[in-house]
C-alpha cells in the first residue's frame, strides 16, 4: 500500500519511521532479490545479495538459497552451494523458513532426485517429529539399492535387493550437479575412474523403474 500511496508514510511519524526503516531491512532486500530473479535480472539479485548481512538463521537460509540459484542459472554452482542446498533439503520449513520447499525443487532439478522428502523438525520439548511433504514422487520408485564400499578408494559396486531383469542405466553426478559418467550395463560395477569427491548415483532400468539416488564419497 505504501508503494502505491507514497504520501501515506508522511501522515504520521510512526508510519514514516516504519517505512524508512523497512527500506534497508533484510526482508525487503530479500523480497527485491526474489523479484529480480523472477524477472531474470541475475546481476541485480547478485548485487543485492552482496549487501545483505543476515540477522538470523532464516535470513541466512534465504540468502544461501538465492545465492545457489544465481550460481545455478550462471552455470557456476559450487560445493558450498550444494551443501547449503542439502541442509535445506533435510531441514524443516516451520523452523528454517518456507525456502526449504524451493530448495528441494532446485535440488531435485539439479540431481534428478525425486525422492519424497520428510520435514525434520523439533518441537518445544526437543522431541523430533516428521511431517510428510508434497514433493514430486515417482510412483515407480524403488528403494532397494546400495553402494559399496562407501567411502570408496575408486571401485564402486551396486548391490540390489532384487537384481534387475534387464540392463540398467547409471548416471553419476558430481556434488555440483554435473553429469560426470553415464553407462548402460548389466554389470553391478561402475566402470569409471573418479576423482576425489562426493557423487550422487542414479540408477534406472530400461523398462522405466527408477531407484532412489545414493551418495558415495571417493577417497583415492
Amino acid at each position: 500500500m505504501l508503494n502505491l500511496q507514497p504520501d501515506l508514510k508522511d501522515s504520521s511519524t510512526i508510519l514514516r519511521n516504519f517505512y524508512n526503516g523497512l527500506q534497508t531491512h533484510n526482508i525487503k532486500k530479500l523480497a527485491q532479490v526474489e523479484n529480480g530473479l523472477a524477472q531474470g535480472n541475475l546481476h541485480q539479485a547478485q548485487a543485492l545479495l552482496s549487501t545483505i548481512t543476515a540477522d538470523n538463521a532464516v535470513e541466512t537460509h534465504y540468502k544461501n538459497y538465492y545465492t545457489a540459484y544465481v550460481h545455478f542459472k550462471q552455470g557456476a554452482c559450487t560445493t558450498a552451494d550444494s551443501l547449503a542446498l542439502w541442509q535445506l533439503v533435510i531441514g524443516c520449513a516451520s523452523r528454517d523458513g518456507e525456502i526449504v520447499y524451493q530448495a528441494r525443487s532446485l535440488y531435485s532439478m539439479l540431481y534428478r532426485d525425486y525422492t519424497p522428502r520428510i520435514d525434520h523438525c523439533v518441537d518445544s520439548t526437543n522431541r523430533t517429529f516428521k511431517k510428510s511433504l508434497s514433493t514430486v514422487v515417482n510412483t515407480n520408485n524403488k528403494q532397494a539399492f546400495t553402494v559399496y564400499p562407501n567411502p570408496s578408494m575408486g571401485e564402486i559396486w551396486l548391490k540390489f535387493e532384487r537384481v534387475p531383469d534387464n540392463k540398467i542405466e547409471i548416471n553419476v553426478y558430481s556434488i555440483e550437479g554435473i553429469l560426470v559418467h553415464s553407462e548402460k550395463t548389466a554389470d553391478t560395477k561402475i566402470n569409471h575412474n573418479f576423482s576425489n569427491g562426493i557423487y550422487f548415483i542414479h540408477v534406472k532400468t530400461t523398462d522405466g523403474y527408477q531407484y532412489s539416488p545414493q551418495r558415495v564419497t571417493i577417497i583415492n
